[in-house]
């Protein structure tokens, strides 16, 4: 696999096409295939509340909706929504602000056998479409964010993690639903510890206070194989309604 060629590979049930570029693989982002304790965390929180026959050792409510109104934002080439449209119970909108990255998740769909899945391909910045949503009065039983600490999403506008998450926060609340099912924010930057990243989530579900729910947090790790050393990806805080 060199140069600009483009191979597939398997994960979970969701085809992926991966080429090599120069100082990095593109793709797939290397906390999407191991990473722990839990793989993926997006198809654990659908399958843990909501979606699906339930996840091993664990409840669906029994007011489950026939579909899980789901937003994956800085979605890169769809791992997290791909592990919630192979639910077959869930109702995906994919954003990310980069055009390529989602003609690629469109691709891994079809790879998959999910493109005919209920899923919206959005090519847009991250604030300025949940600003729209909260006007427009959407509302998501299930939010997956992994932003990055740096970068220009649609028409070039730049985003700081630092800066941009307290007020992406703010807006999600607005958009979360009434009884929502799971979020899950993750980051890679350590500036953003796991406590950080807990007041974020307290802010996006602040309006959950009446749902039974738990929160979980850890680090992200590539597992090495043959006595080598695991790799930290980041950290994760997720909330779940139910028992988690």
């Amino acid at each position: 696999m060199a140069g600009s060629e483009w191979t597939s590979w398997g994960l979970s049930g969701a085809g992926h096409e991966l080429a090599l570029a120069p100082l990095r693989l593109r793709g797939l982002a290397a906390t999407h295939p191991r990473a722990q304790p839990a793989s993926p965390l997006a198809a654990r929180a659908i399958r843990a509340t909501r979606c699906g026959p339930g996840y091993p050792g664990h409840a669906v409510p029994s007011h489950a909706p026939t579909g899980l109104q789901v937003l994956n934002l800085f979605g890169y080439t769809g791992g997290s929504s791909l592990a919630c449209l192979a639910s077959r119970n869930a109702d995906v909108t994919h954003l990310d602000g980069a055009r390529a990255a989602v003609s690629r998740a469109r691709s891994n769909a079809e790879l998959s056998g999910l493109s005919g899945e209920p899923v919206r391909w959005i090519v847009d910045d991250a604030l300025t479409y949940v600003r729209r949503a909260a006007r427009r009065g959407e509302r998501y039983d299930g939010i997956v964010l992994d932003p990055p600490a740096f970068g220009r999403g649609a028409k070039k506008r730049e985003w700081r993690i630092d800066r941009d998450l307290p007020l992406l926060s703010g807006l999600l609340a607005e958009v979360l639903s009434d009884d929502p099912s799971f979020v899950l924010l993750s980051a890679h930057d350590p500036r953003w510890p796991v406590a950080a990243l807990d007041g974020q989530l307290r802010e996006i579900t602040r309006g959950a206070s009446a749902v039974r729910g738990r929160c979980e947090r850890d680090e992200m790790l590539l597992r090495a194989r043959g006595g080598g050393r695991d790799l930290p990806m980041g950290v994760y805080s997720r909330w779940a309604a139910g028992t988690v």
